[in-house]
């Protein structure tokens, strides 16, 4: 099947996934708070991350890694950038979280097809980022309070709280343009400001990272890529996944009992920060982020 008539089908699908999870959200509140956490973190290691497990194949086609051997420089490497921003977090984390929420807009924008313009793209990008502060204020400032001080913490969702208005008054514009040319965009745009404005910030975080960012990719990865066949791609995303699965278990339960929601809030998001640099790196090198721009 043709990768435009894969994503119109993703992009439909999951339109409808977020009002119904939005509905849902709006009807049923009275959920355990530490299973939410518990569950919805769960979901983004399971089914969010192993979208970034594909970099194997990336860089195997990219460095010619088909040699066993030639594999432990990559690893390294690899490791290394991301050790930089877990140190990063350590010393400046309101510094870090700042940078890593930039960099996630950045990211994000490539989520929409090719042909939409940059400032569409952008636009699109900061909906998950700046959005969940209009109605959600509170539960934001909590969730960064788990990486920064929670006056830090506060501060910046003020900022994100006055900077989500003007961000959707944008957004209403680009579903205006975007309406007589993509009506699929506009069908993900409106799904994801749904999730964001109506939803818990981590059910919206989720909700999108898994069914939207993650699936995305891995559709266009299976086209982009030559190693496609099922055998190599099952086994690209099952084994960094465990790896990573394995490292997170081992610290979450050697932590203090009294802290596991902030250790695990942490875990979570600095990992992904961790992985989402050279993640990037490596995609924009294999001229991947460029063919999907254009493609």
């Amino acid at each position: 099947m043709p990768l435009k008539t894969l994503t119109n089908i993703h992009g439909i699908a999951f339109s409808v996934l977020a009002v119904v999870v939005t509905c849902l959200s709006l009807f049923v509140s009275n959920f355990d708070e530490n299973f939410n956490l518990v569950f919805l973190a769960l979901l983004i290691i399971l089914f969010g991350m192993p979208h970034g497990a594909l970099d194997t194949l990336f860089a195997k086609e990219l460095f010619n890694l088909g040699q066993l051997k030639k594999w432990p420089k990559f690893i390294f490497y690899y490791l290394m950038v991301s050790l930089v921003i877990v140190t990063f977090w350590l010393i400046a984390p309101t510094l870090f979280l700042l940078c890593f929420l930039m960099i996630s807009i950045a990211h994000f924008a490539d989520d929409l097809v090719a042909g939409t313009p940059k400032l569409s793209r952008t636009l699109y990008g900061g909906i998950i980022i700046f959005l969940p502060a209009i109605l959600h204020a509170n539960d934001l400032a909590r969730l960064y309070a788990y990486l920064v001080d929670i006056e830090q913490a506060k501060r910046i969702v003020t900022v994100s709280h006055y900077i989500a208005f003007l961000w959707l008054a944008g957004l209403l514009v680009v579903l205006y343009q975007l309406s007589r040319s993509n009506i699929v965009s506009c069908l993900e745009i409106s799904g994801i400001i749904m999730l964001a404005i109506f939803t818990p910030p981590l059910v919206a975080f989720t909700v999108y990272f898994c069914a939207m960012h993650s699936l995305r990719h891995l559709l266009r990865s299976l086209n982009f890529l030559t190693y496609t066949s099922k055998i190599t791609v099952f086994t690209a995303l099952i084994i960094p996944t465990l790896m990573v699965v394995v490292v997170m278990y081992i610290i979450w339960i050697n932590s203090t009992p009294l802290l596991l929601d902030a250790n695990l809030i942490k875990l979570v998001f600095v990992t992904l920060a961790a992985l989402t640099v050279p993640h990037m790196m490596l995609l924009e090198k294999s001229g991947f982020s460029s063919w999907i721009k254009n493609n």
